[in-house]
């Protein structure tokens, strides 16, 4: 039974230390959204770290068009 007790331990803090990664990833645990992701990620955890591990992907307002003169060239046929 010790044995069982010093796992829940172990599995509830790093559940609590996800949890806090989520709180600060998220930044809205102020919404019931963001307080029910925050309080479910102490039991199921092992859900939430594929997400927190994913890239973040650039917004369509952070990123800056390409312009067509700045374009790279790798291979140009006929010439190496």
């Amino acid at each position: 039974m010790d044995l069982l007790n010093t796992s829940l331990v172990l599995y509830l803090m790093v559940g609590a230390g996800i949890a806090v990664a989520v709180y600060l990833a998220d930044g809205d645990g102020k919404t019931a959204e963001g307080r029910f992701r925050v309080l479910s990620a102490v039991p199921f955890w092992p859900l939430y770290v594929p997400l927190l591990l994913r890239p973040n992907t650039p917004t369509a307002e952070n990123t800056e068009p390409v312009r067509r003169d700045s374009a790279c060239f790798c291979h140009i046929p006929g010439r190496w």
